[in-house]
């Protein structure tokens, strides 16, 4: 039986970021998220213990220790855990950050997913020998390949290779990653739509930038994509609900530019054309 590791006082001006939580997104100092934290931890300290190793350095809770410095807490709260559980306690904390979109997702944790799965792997080892089984059963239960072990955080098989090959590019070429990875990371693009674009850009024989490069192009693109996700939900509207969008959709068209406009009149009627034609062949005199 694993023992649980009890709980310290550590001196916050002391404590330091371990290297790997080092690639993780952070809030800046003025992002609403942490200046209520702030605000929080002033109020009632640090609740939820830091998760450090042994040299002080801390794997989860960088936010709650930033927040500590910035009011002077004299002590937080800590658990030290073994180096065999420093990628694996990354790789959940990163998971169970809902505002990230699955591309995001999957590329943040491609890094720590090789390490993880080998400290899962040792850790079942261990415990098979403990438990006295034989050989042939400890093999059985840790063949798992590092691809079906992501699969295990629901990252299918497209994502991972995905975020394999997205970081071989990033390797190759940093500047792209300089430049592109805010997109990924917003959600603004999922990884076979940028991977495919770039793919595209450089195929071309004019030196160009992939069309996502436009910001504003990327954010259209995206409220488009958002607004297709929502149209399930007005097939469980009723006649009432119906109809109180009906002026909302409305004065979202007289908003629209004269041109834009067009190209939704445009797209009804050739979608109709389409529609009647198929339900012509399906049904023919």
């Amino acid at each position: 039986m694993t023992m649980e590791k009890p709980i310290i006082s550590c001196d916050p001006g002391k404590l330091s970021v371990h290297p790997l939580t080092k690639a993780m997104p952070e809030w800046g100092a003025e992002d609403e998220r942490f200046l209520a934290l702030v605000e929080d931890i002033r109020a009632r300290g640090v609740d939820q213990p830091l998760l450090i190793d042994g040299e002080e350095r801390i794997v989860d809770g960088r936010h709650r220790w930033r927040a500590a410095l910035q009011v002077r807490l004299p002590e937080v709260a800590c658990k030290v855990i073994d180096d065999a559980e420093i990628a694996s306690a990354i790789l959940h904390s990163l998971i169970q950050r809902r505002h990230f979109t699955k591309s995001a997702l999957a590329y943040l944790a491609y890094p720590l997913l090789e390490e993880a799965h080998e400290e899962a792997v040792q850790r079942k080892l261990n415990s098979l020998k403990n438990s006295n089984k034989s050989s042939s059963s400890m093999e059985s239960t840790t063949t798992k390949t590092v691809e079906e072990f992501a699969r295990s955080f629901g990252f299918g098989r497209d994502l991972f290779y995905q975020a394999r090959e997205l970081h071989e590019k990033f390797k190759k070429d940093p500047r792209l990653k300089y430049e592109y990875e805010a997109i990924i990371l917003n959600g603004e693009l999922g990884l076979g739509t940028f991977l495919a674009s770039l793919v595209d850009s450089i195929a071309t024989a004019v030196p160009r930038k992939p069309r996502f490069l436009s910001e504003r192009f990327v954010l259209v693109e995206s409220a488009f994509e958002t607004l297709t996700k929502r149209f399930a939900y007005w097939e469980e509207f009723d006649t009432d609900q119906r109809s109180e969008l009906a002026p909302m959709i409305r004065r979202t068209v007289a908003k629209m530019p004269v041109d834009l406009r067009k190209e939704f009149q445009k797209a009804i009627r050739e979608v109709a054309k389409e529609s009647k034609a198929a339900a012509a062949a399906q049904n023919p005199a």
